[in-house]
């Protein structure tokens, strides 16, 4: 997995899906569900980083499969489910994006709570997808909901960033 990281740093994608493939060849989902499910997101990662959409879709789909098999919840999942969100509205799938970040936000603060990051990073990035599509209210909402979190938990210098992110996005529709 090193050499397949590396690959992607490099823009070295055929060499990192390659890599990533042998790797994938040699787990066994039943030995360990998340390694397998992780491997398969990688490779639709590097496809998706080479433009080769329909093979990321296709294994970051066989890895949401994976996941949905296993009842065990880390943040590798969270990050998954992200990625594969991202794809997703990238790929002018935006609801079926937003259908993916609200699960996982649900599974978020059943688990652990909503007052994290990872549930903060999933509603922020629901309120992006939103002004892609034109839905400014549903985006606002989210924007709030999202820093309403970020403010209590956040280092002052995260905020920030996070204040000039989303200036970034609703700049672009006239709101900032």
């Amino acid at each position: 997995n090193h050499a397949s990281c590396e690959g992607l740093l490099n823009a070295k994608y055929k060499k990192a899906i390659e890599l990533e493939k042998k790797a994938i060849a040699a787990c066994v989902p039943d030995e360990n569900i998340i390694l397998a499910a992780n491997l398969h997101m990688n490779l639709g990662y590097l496809y998706q980083y080479s433009k080769d959409f329909d093979n990321a879709k296709l294994y970051m789909k066989q890895g949401i499969a994976l996941l949905s098999q296993s009842s065990v919840i880390t943040n590798d999942i969270i990050i998954m489910v992200h990625n594969y969100a991202r794809l997703l509205a990238e790929t002018g799938e935006s609801q079926n994006a937003l259908n993916a970040l609200s699960r996982c936000a649900e599974l978020v603060k059943a688990v652990n709570t909503e007052k994290s990051t990872d549930y903060a990073d999933l509603i922020f990035d629901m309120a992006v997808i939103n002004i892609q599509i034109g839905n400014s209210d549903t985006a606002k909402n989210y924007f709030i909901e999202a820093f309403s979190i970020y403010k209590v938990i956040l280092p002052q210098d995260d905020l920030a960033e996070k204040t000039e992110l989303a200036a970034k996005y609703l700049n672009r529709i006239g709101i900032a």
